[in-house]
This record gives C-alpha cells, sequence and structure tokens, in this order.
C-alpha cells in the first residue's frame, strides 16, 4: 500500500454544517456594513469570524475525519466477484457504471479501501457505523472516493498537464 494514493473525508457531526454556514452568510452579510461603530465597538464582522473561527476549530475536533486508499487490481476483482452488478432493470444501469453491486458492496468497497480508522473485520466496520450514526449519503460519498480512487477517477497524469514555461532562447 505504500504507493496508493490516499485521500481524507471529513463527516461534520451534530449540528455542526447548519451553524457553520448560518454564521457564514451572517459574517457576509456583515462584511460591508458601514455603519459607524461606538468609541471601542467591534465590527459586527470581526465579532462574527471570531465565533466561526472557535466554531469551526470545535467542529474538526467533533468530527469524523477518515482516510481511504485504492484498492488494488486483485482487491478490485475480488469485490466485483463478491458482489457482481445486478441484472434487475432497476439496479443494472447503476450497477454496471460502478461496476459491482451497490447495494452490497459499497460497505466491503469502504472497508477494503480504509486506512484510517484501521478496522480490520466487516462486523467492526459495521459497528463502527452504527455508533458514528453515519447516514446512506455518508457511505456513498465515502464508498464513491474509494471507487474513484481505485478507478483513477479525477488522477491527474503529469503527462496532461501543460509544460512548465521554459526560458526564451531569445533573451541574449
Amino acid at each position: 500500500d505504500r504507493m496508493a494514493r490516499t485521500e481524507t473525508h471529513f463527516i461534520w457531526t451534530g449540528d455542526y454544517a447548519g451553524r457553520l454556514a448560518q454564521l457564514q452568510a451572517a459574517a457576509d452579510a456583515a462584511k460591508d456594513d458601514a455603519t459607524p461603530l461606538l468609541g471601542g465597538e467591534e465590527h459586527p464582522y470581526d465579532v462574527l469570524a471570531r465565533d466561526y473561527a472557535t466554531l469551526l476549530e470545535e467542529a474538526e475536533a467533533a468530527g469524523l475525519r477518515i482516510v481511504v486508499r485504492g484498492l488494488r487490481d486483485d482487491e478490485w476483482d475480488d469485490l466485483v466477484d463478491a458482489h457482481p452488478p445486478r441484472t434487475d432493470e432497476q439496479f443494472a444501469d447503476g450497477d454496471k457504471t460502478l461496476g459491482f453491486n451497490e447495494r452490497t458492496g459499497l460497505r466491503p468497497l469502504i472497508l477494503a479501501g480504509l486506512v484510517e480508522p484501521a478496522i480490520d473485520t466487516r462486523s467492526r466496520f459495521d459497528d463502527w457505523v452504527a455508533e458514528h450514526g453515519l447516514s446512506r449519503g455518508d457511505i456513498k460519498a465515502v464508498a464513491l472516493k474509494v471507487w474513484a480512487l481505485t478507478n483513477g477517477v479525477n488522477a491527474v497524469d503529469p503527462k496532461s498537464l501543460p509544460p512548465l514555461p521554459t526560458r526564451a532562447a531569445v533573451e541574449n
């Protein structure tokens, strides 16, 4: 796994995401407030920015940080063999796109690609999911990160980047 690319996924817990969004909106609204301040009075934007920074620190400490990696080719083959795409019409297209059974394969995909926290069995993984109250959306978001790392989606090929600018030979 030394060569595997990894990515961190962060899940907000509690109502932090909503509270942060409200503070951000209030700060944006207060940014251009030109109301004269009384002696020693702080600008509302400065107060809101400080409140936002404090809440963000608290939210990040309370949140769930997950590190995943792409699966090796043999691990991917094992996952697909264990969870072949469904052929029922309503599921066929989604499963075909993913390459495996989305309903039964998402958790095994995450477990196989999980770097942090280090969890080694499916039952312990299921307990961890329940303990943290992860939603279907949380599971899908983490699984899609593992899937993208595995399948090279959004991977940057250095050959596709523009060449670095070079000094013109005419400078002499």
